[in-house]
């Protein structure tokens, strides 16, 4: 499985407002902040606030109780993986492109991540929880959401009006609610490539529904894993050229699909062959029922890393084979 890795630029530091890197440490009790490394600003709001244009804002390990609009095309980046908490007591607003969002840990009940930007935001290695919406992408062109973690939420990634030229990537997320949430994904009046995400707790684990009129590019949604949920896709308004599914696996409570084109039905796992809808999931690699108590708990969840690991894909490329002599299945395909 294709894997991205994101290096952080670490410039030297300076006591200047206009600095390539911008520090932020809570735990700066000094009583100077100039955003240095020496003396850094305890809020993130101040740290963006002081940052320019192409600048990163590093913060460091902490919890950090605040609400922050970034409306310049600039880098948050958590020091350490999910070291930098967040309990936000509204919504983050990300409404600048070229802005991005890596390795914070959001957790409360306030307001998860919007995104009001027109194109190329990123969102990656973050982890939400306890609200009522994750992460929402308003009107976005581009982009992309990768290797998160959403979970306790009602839904996940909501695409509000996006992808009307450029679809938004929503790839490698582990999407984890609480059972019946409403939905996982979303892509309300929006197209997006959705790929290699791994989705459980849903009513619907991806929800497309397009309003009369709309016509937008394609949206692929390929290579997810899709489980106890009630339904796997469910589409509303959805022409044959607007969707394409391929390569996906599914265990749900109700069916895999539902309001789907029917042209689309043979394309769910098995490629250029014909299918009678989904493979299931083997039950070894993930135990049905196990997210209906809360969720998918950080100690037993299984990431697509752990599916790789295990060989889940290359044993469902076999059994696939086997079933229908299938083309062989490609997580990165």
């Amino acid at each position: 499985m294709r894997r991205l890795l994101c290096a952080a630029v670490l410039c030297a530091p300076s006591a200047s407002f206009a600095a390539d890197t911008v520090y932020v440490d809570v735990d700066n009790t000094s009583g100077v902040e100039d955003g240095s490394s020496k003396y850094p600003f305890d809020t993130i709001a101040e740290g963006v606030a002081a940052a320019s244009t192409g600048d990163t804002v590093q913060v460091a390990t902490g919890t950090y109780a605040e609400t922050v609009v970034v409306e310049k095309a600039m880098a948050l980046l958590s020091e350490e993986p999910l070291g930098a908490r967040v309990l936000p007591p509204s919504e983050w607003k990300l409404a600048a492109a070229g802005a991005s969002l890596r390795g914070f840990d959001f957790q409360g009940a306030g307001g998860g991540i919007g995104v009001y930007a027109t194109a190329t935001v990123e969102l990656q290695g973050n982890q939400l929880q306890g609200f009522t919406y994750g992460v929402v992408l308003h009107g976005v062109e581009g982009g992309a959401v990768w290797q998160n973690r959403l979970m306790d939420l009602d839904y996940g990634v909501y695409l509000a009006d996006a992808g009307a030229v450029t679809p938004p990537l929503i790839s490698n997320n582990l999407i984890a609610l609480d059972y019946p949430a409403p939905a996982g994904i979303t892509l309300d009046s929006s197209s997006a490539e959705v790929r290699h995400n791994l989705v459980s707790g849903a009513y619907a684990a991806i929800a497309h529904s397009l309003s009369a009129g709309d016509k937008l590019p394609t949206s692929y949604l390929e290579n997810n894993l899709l489980v106890d949920s009630k339904f796997g896709v469910q589409a509303q308004g959805v022409d044959p050229d607007e969707i394409s599914l391929d390569h996906n696996a599914c265990e749900v409570l109700s069916d895999c699909l539902d309001g789907v084109p029917s042209s689309q039905e043979g394309l769910v796992l098995m490629g250029s062959c014909e299918a009678d809808g989904w493979f299931p999931v083997p039950s070894d690699y993930v135990p049905s029922g196990v997210c209906k108590d809360g969720g998918l708990g950080l100690d037993k969840h299984y990431s697509l890393q752990d599916l790789e690991d295990m060989g889940f894909w290359q044993d469902l490329d076999a059994e696939v084979a086997a079933e229908g002599g299938c083309e062989v299945i490609s997580p990165d395909e």
